[in-house]
């Protein structure tokens, strides 16, 4: 962490700027993306908070990778996530996009209280598969029902249309 007088940025209370677009808040760890496989499903286990350019662009680079190299079907595990923003979101929404054009699934793992609201607020859960465990996100395959978290029988699904709007959207909030 640079120091008070580095030339390089500014110190605004607890929050270092770098530059115009990169914040530094004081004790924020970076989060981490852990890769590991089980058959044809990636498993990523995502630490810290998934928040502003860092975050998301770490998560976004890593789905686009995985596409490339023919890992389609991925399981996001975020048991580690303590906070997400709008940007973290809309990254999500993104790798789901990226994922689902290519043919593959993404499925959400072990969402805390405060993230599963978020979802359930901006009715991403018609969107996501949602698993109370990775364990259960892998499942048998397709024999696997996933739980949606909704009280609805039968949730629709939303068109790459809305998706492309929710992205947009969350990405000026």
């Amino acid at each position: 962490m640079p120091r008070k007088g580095d030339m390089s940025g500014d110190f605004w209370g607890d929050v270092f700027v770098k530059s115009p677009l990169v914040v530094v808040v004081k004790g924020a760890r970076p989060m981490r993306i852990t890769e590991r496989w089980l058959g044809d499903t990636t498993i990523l286990d995502l630490q810290g908070p998934l928040t502003g350019p860092e975050g998301t662009e770490r998560l976004g680079a890593t789905v686009h990778r995985l596409n490339r190299a023919g890992r389609q079907q991925l399981v996001v595990n975020l048991e580690d996530v303590p906070s997400i923003d709008a940007a973290g979101l809309g990254a999500l929404v993104d790798a789901y996009c990226v994922t689902t054009r290519n043919g593959g699934t993404l499925k959400l793992a072990h969402l805390n209280k405060r993230l599963h609201d978020l979802i359930v607020l901006t009715r991403l859960v018609t969107v996501f598969d949602i698993f109370d465990s990775v364990e259960d996100a892998i499942g048998n395959g397709s024999e696997v029902t996933p739980n949606r978290l909704t009280t609805s029988p039968a949730a629709p699904q939303v068109s790459q249309a809305p998706l492309g709007s929710i992205q947009r959207f969350l990405s000026h909030a």
